[in-house]
């Protein structure tokens, strides 16, 4: 029987990769936790840090067990309205429609990604590392990779290194990828309104936008997806004209924009992996497994959910029956798809012009507005819960 130096090695310190650690080692495991850069403080303006993720309550109860959750930086959300361009019909989600005072949290990335690192850095059964892994070996029973000189062995692996993910490339995982032909553009407003604590998304021609609520009433986060042409004219447009195209795009919803802050971007690309568990003993979680359009801000609670799934698969035994595993393979991979497949859905359905499907999707929001069961179904699904 072979000797591990770690139970577990983690790959990735982002928010699901932390929340990996977070969760194994509450589960009693040894952890070697790898990132290749010490973390850093992102884009800022407008006093709001512009990088920000949606959290649901599924999410926000995992996270609350292990940290104080930076709510200073964080607007919770008790409405979501959905409406778009050319069309007459909106809808409204409550958090009353899941029973709850809100529907989820918008937090900004920096301060919630340094409270998770402060408590993994606190954590006796962690070991961090900052660096590359140059090669990796699997083994019958574990995992042997080589850091620098040194050789780290562990009897499972958890990557979680974004899409782009490093360990997907070493062990040749096949990954199908869906080019929406899309990049977002992300920015902070202020205006003399009231975003009443409400997550405003528009489907515009280019694509959708979202105004997401910040823990100022009178700030926003902006997250518009749109063609790379267009992105590019938009991020060199003046403040003035980029703000004119902005207050067009809220109407009255959040009365009138006075600033901008700086627009960022980002490319859109929906990916999947072949397996949730592409080797023995290797878990891929998070954007490294899946990778959605930000429409519906599902990313990291999708990341955070796979944690979860993992962390059950594990606690009950240290080493998972060969029905357990493929039970979590199954259920991790169907959530991928149909996950990646919604979001399609979602986003060919707004953008339908001609007659038959345009009247498809009108009958379609009118039967979700008039049925607070299918409202209760949808707010539970994107919830988690």
């Amino acid at each position: 029987m072979e000797d591990f130096e770690f139970d577990c090695l983690v790959v990735g310190g982002g928010i699901v990769g932390l929340t990996a650690v977070l969760e194994l080692s509450r589960l009693g495991f040894s952890v070697v936790f790898i990132e290749k850069y010490s973390p850093k403080k992102g884009p800022f303006d407008l006093n709001t840090y512009i990088r920000n993720v949606s959290i649901s309550h599924a999410s926000h109860e995992l996270l609350a067990r292990h940290v104080d959750l930076p709510l200073g930086h964080a607007g919770e959300f008790t409405s979501m309205v959905i409406w778009e361009e050319s069309g007459t019909e909106v809808l409204r989600f409550e958090g009353e429609d899941a029973g709850r005072d809100q529907l989820g949290w918008v937090f900004e990335v920096t301060p919630l990604q340094e409270a998770i690192w402060r408590k993994v850095e606190s954590l006796k059964n962690v070991e961090l590392l900052f660096g590359e892994i140059e090669a990796i070996d699997l083994t019958s029973s574990g995992v042997r990779v080589q850091f620098g000189s040194r050789e780290i062995s562990a009897r499972f692996m958890v990557a979680a290194d974004g899409a782009a993910s490093s360990v997907k490339s070493a062990l040749k995982v096949r990954t199908r990828v869906w080019s929406v032909g899309d990049a977002a553009l992300a920015t902070v407003i202020q205006f003399k309104g009231d975003h009443e604590s409400t997550a405003w998304q528009k489907f515009t021609a280019d694509g959708p936008i979202a105004f997401l609520p910040s823990k100022d009433k009178q700030i926003c986060s902006v997250v518009w997806s749109q063609p790379l042409e267009l992105l590019e004219k938009r991020l060199a447009a003046s403040e003035e004209d980029f703000i004119k195209e902005l207050q067009i795009l809220s109407g009255d919803k959040l009365g009138v924009i006075e600033k901008v802050g700086m627009r960022i971007s980002f490319p859109i690309f929906q990916r999947l992996a072949d397996s949730p568990m592409p080797m023995q003993r290797v878990f891929l979680v998070g954007d490294a497994l899946r990778a959605v359009h930000p429409l519906a801000g599902q990313g990291v609670n999708l990341g955070i959910e796979d944690v979860r799934s993992l962390a059950d698969l594990m606690k009950s035994d240290r080493q998972p029956s060969r029905s357990e595993i493929r039970n979590y393979f199954n259920a991790r991979r169907l959530k991928s798809l149909s996950a990646i497949n919604l979001m399609s859905a979602i986003r060919q359905g707004y953008r339908a012009k001609s007659f038959i499907p345009v009247m498809c999707k009108k009958s379609v929001l009118s039967a979700i507005n008039s049925s607070a069961m299918l409202k209760k179904l949808m707010v539970a699904y994107a919830s988690g819960l």
